[in-house]
């Protein structure tokens, strides 16, 4: 258990800090309240994958390569040097231990097989860690033909670190992020009463069709971001007709869609806001 905890611990800083060099690449002011750990903790396993699916173009997702990348978050620590005040390093701290428990008891009292991570879900990120990509991986397995950029988070936390057992810890990671960020949204902001009754209607939903490990996938992940993306349009802080957050508004709806293929239509509401708010100009 404790090594289980050790583990989330380790990752939750990993999230978070290549969360903010992501951010901060994409020219997001992070001083800002806008943004919370948790939801900084998504942008950072978004980008891990998006790195991770360039890079096996190239190169197989093998242990090393995926230490050498843990240099990201290394270096944000070194660029947020001047933000690490006493009130900073103690809510951070505690973000990271209640991440981390509520990680561990989700993972550590699930004790039913999902079938779909033997079939394909696994066996794929085994083939991301061996193989870089090539042509006819769908002619051994035809449902390797509908994997998700989730099987490359996954692959990329097989490191030197986690080895093996790292690939089960983004799935977990990134659900509990959200979770945490519809309870925090619903309780501690002063919210419009439609963005409550959302936020109210998605707890509900968690808690009751959502509350076990081994029902999770593909599928729920993307039905987690679905709500997310949601979130942002309901959210009167987040302002849309920025660039920056229309970026990353569209970077989540991308992220869904090569979750689950079927949530094609998320793809359209980007889209919509680009011409809306004139952002071609």
């Amino acid at each position: 258990m404790m090594e289980i905890f050790i583990f989330f611990f380790i990752s939750s800083l990993i999230a978070v800090f290549s969360g903010r060099f992501f951010l901060n690449l994409s020219g997001f002011k992070l001083n800002s309240n806008i943004i919370s750990l948790s939801e900084q903790g998504l942008y950072g396993l978004i980008f891990l994958s998006f790195l991770s699916l360039f890079f096996n173009f190239f190169f197989k997702i093998d242990q090393k390569l995926s230490s050498l990348i843990l240099f990201i978050p290394l270096i944000q620590v070194f660029l947020d040097r001047n933000y690490f005040s006493f009130n900073f390093i103690k809510k951070f701290f505690f973000h990271i231990v209640i991440i981390s428990l509520f990680c561990t008891i989700f993972l550590s009292y699930d004790n039913v097989y999902r079938p779909d991570s033997g079939i394909y879900h696994l066996p794929y990120v085994k083939i991301i860690n061996d193989f870089k990509i090539f042509f006819g991986v769908v002619t051994l397995n035809p449902v390797f033909g509908s994997t998700s950029i989730l099987q490359y988070t996954s692959a990329i936390f097989n490191n030197l670190i986690f080895k093996d057992v790292g690939v089960t810890i983004p799935l977990a990671l990134i659900s509990i992020y959200l979770i945490d960020y519809f309870v925090r949204q619903f309780f501690l902001r002063k919210t419009e009463n439609i963005y409550k009754l959302f936020l109210f209607i998605v707890i509900s939903y968690i808690f009751l069709e959502m509350n076990r490990y081994s029902e999770y996938g593909n599928d729920n992940l993307g039905h987690l971001c679905l709500f997310y993306l949601v979130s942002l349009v309901l959210r009167k802080d987040f302002d849309l007709q920025l660039h920056v957050n229309f970026k990353l508004f569209t970077l989540i709806a991308l992220f869904i869609f090569l979750n689950k293929i079927f949530l094609f239509l998320t793809l359209l509401v980007p889209v919509l806001i680009w011409f809306k708010n004139k952002h071609y100009l």
